[in-house]
């Protein structure tokens, strides 16, 4: 079973329950089949907090999110993922932490 952290006690169980949020997070999608692939591109802006001794930095970046789905015997499954950074600010470095 899909099984999504995201830090502390959040955690959603289950891949229906997982894409159902994702799909109420992001909602530019634009998508384009070409038989057993397809392209998948989407805006994104997202913002972490360091933790640890990092703790009082953040970083945020707007960028975009270039996918290339395949058809498999399971559905579509993502072959492929790039990241476009357009703007960033802050400390990368607290991705590591």
């Amino acid at each position: 079973m899909l099984v999504a952290s995201y830090g502390g006690e959040y955690c959603i169980q289950g891949r229906d329950k997982v894409v159902g949020m994702i799909r109420s997070l992001l909602g530019n999608f634009r998508i384009a089949v070409d038989g057993d692939t397809a392209t998948c591109e989407c805006y994104m802006r997202a913002a972490h907090a360091g933790r640890g001794e990092q703790s009082s930095r953040t970083y945020e970046v707007w960028a975009e999110c270039r996918d290339t789905p395949r058809r498999a015997e399971e559905g579509w499954r993502i072959s492929e993922r790039k990241v476009v950074v357009f703007h960033q600010t802050g400390h990368r470095s607290i991705l590591k932490a």
